[in-house]
């Protein structure tokens, strides 16, 4: 039966979606930033959710032990593997699935079909539409465009959750027309829940494109779905926002920047997302501003995006050594603090913020071991 052929796929309560979210290009070096206009530390960053949704849940990773050469296992032994499994399904099960979908194209319209059947698991929907929009073949495009058309989809899953769902179109390498085209259409959708979902991976679809060989085609859909006029709504400009974060285009560089003075919290927060994987001193001094914010979320972001820096200038550490003393960064966000500080420890201003941190950080002793060695 069709179905029993998809359920070897997907764990029925497996609360697990298999790299979500997993990074456009491997390495840097073989980049092809400078060809395409793409920001480079873009393609090492992964993108960003839309505003509203849960983040993504646990990556899978290829199981280290596993000798994923030989052919995947029989159907019935993959079904008890994922079975046995139940909400904590094994990395190895994810990929015998994985590579059972590669090996048996045609299974794309089975989970297709699975996603919207009644009684499959918020896990196992997750976990199909995962696998449908990474396998790239174009059975699986179109079986994934299928699902997010059908009028099902709706009435088997909350907002929350349609709204991850929606987002898995993103994550397709070597998008086909039709994927693009559906795309704009739910970034240009009524219902503000898929609206606002798919601004974000439209986005990440753009980033695909370009990084594929196709700038032009990267350009034309975020002219067609991300950068029309800006809107009122606040969480319309943050999903925009996280949209162009997540195309690393240089173009949309300014956009970004306007953003991070925008009065409101959330298309700041959207903007230090979008900016964190764009170099230059302008970009690195909003950031610095972005990161002493007195929004918790928008400072966080802020922080995340100062990390790993090598170019930070003094007048961007001299004020975060005095939002410390001050006590102007929460608690929660100290620890990313410390990783933005950690390349400029022997700079005077980085040291003064590390030795406030420390003395903030008075009930965190892995935290307070960490300040110690980068203060040695």
């Amino acid at each position: 039966m069709k179905t029993r052929n998809a359920l070897l796929l997907v764990g029925g309560g497996a609360a697990l979606a298999w790299a979500v979210w997993a990074p456009v290009v491997g390495q840097r070096g073989s980049s092809p930033a400078a060809s395409v206009g793409v920001a480079d530390p873009a393609l090492d960053r992964a993108p960003a959710v839309a505003p509203g949704a849960a983040g993504p849940v646990a990556q899978a990773t290829q199981p280290a032990a596993a000798d994923l050469s030989d052919p995947p296992p029989p159907a019935a032994e993959v079904l008890v593997q994922v079975q046995a499994a139940g909400a904590h399904t094994s990395d190895r099960a994810v990929w015998d699935a994985a590579r059972r979908l590669q090996a048996q194209p045609a299974l794309a319209d089975d989970l297709a079909e699975l996603v919207l059947t009644p009684g499959t698991l918020p896990g196992g929907r997750a976990l199909a539409m995962d696998l449908l929009a990474q396998s790239g073949q174009p059975q699986a495009q179109r079986a994934l465009v299928r699902v997010l058309q059908d009028p099902r989809l709706a009435q088997r899953a909350d907002a929350a959750e349609r709204s991850l769902l929606v987002q898995r179109i993103g994550m397709v390498p070597q998008p086909l027309p039709e994927t693009v085209d559906q795309a704009v259409a739910l970034a240009t959708a009524q219902d503000p829940v898929v609206r606002r979902a798919a601004l974000a991976a439209a986005g990440g679809l753009a980033r695909r494109l370009a990084v594929g060989g196709d700038p032009a085609g990267a350009e034309a859909l975020l002219d067609r779905a991300v950068r029309p006029a800006p809107t009122e709504d606040v969480e319309d400009a943050a999903a925009r926002l996280l949209g162009l974060g997540n195309a690393g285009r240089v173009a949309d560089r300014d956009a970004l920047l306007q953003g991070a003075a925008d009065p409101r919290a959330a298309v700041r927060r959207a903007s230090a997302r979008g900016l964190g994987s764009h170099p230059g001193e302008q970009v690195t001094a909003a950031l610095g501003r972005l990161a002493v914010d007195g929004d918790v979320a928008v400072q966080r972001a802020g922080l995340l995006g100062l990390a790993g820096r090598a170019e930070v200038a003094e007048a961007v550490l001299a004020p975060l050594a005095a939002a410390v003393a001050e006590g102007r960064v929460a608690r929660l966000n100290q620890p990313l603090l410390v990783n933005a500080l950690a390349p400029h420890a022997a700079r005077p201003s980085g040291r003064r913020a590390l030795e406030a941190t420390l003395r903030a950080a008075d009930d965190d002793a892995r935290l307070r071991g960490r300040i110690r060695s980068l203060l040695q």
